[in-house]
């Protein structure tokens, strides 16, 4: 099981660029960047599958994988596998509306 807590500080320096600071959705080089907070999106897919995109990517809607630098700081580090872990913890956890 991941950390919650730990996975919200690794959105943040990882994925809130484009996706905004609640994966509420954004925007990245004028393009716009589809939300992941969505609840009916989280029920569909399992850990496994956000694990999978969180490792590989979405090369198809040009998000990067865990270590592309694309739309992220120059000081980006690759993603740890704690990283990945915690991260999708914190999506599964977005699998039910805020109360």
């Amino acid at each position: 099981g991941g950390d919650v807590a730990r996975g919200q500080a690794v959105f943040a320096r990882a994925c809130a660029g484009c996706h905004g600071d609640r994966g509420q959705g954004g925007a990245f080089e004028g393009q716009s960047v589809g939300a992941v907070n969505v609840p009916a999106y989280l029920a569909l897919s399992s850990d496994q599958v956000l694990r999978r995109y969180i490792i590989t990517g979405r090369p198809d809607l040009g998000m990067p994988d865990f270590a592309g630098k694309a739309g992220r700081p120059a000081d980006f580090q690759p993603l740890a596998g704690r990283d990945v872990t915690d991260l999708t913890a914190l999506l599964a956890s977005w699998r039910k509306p805020p109360k």
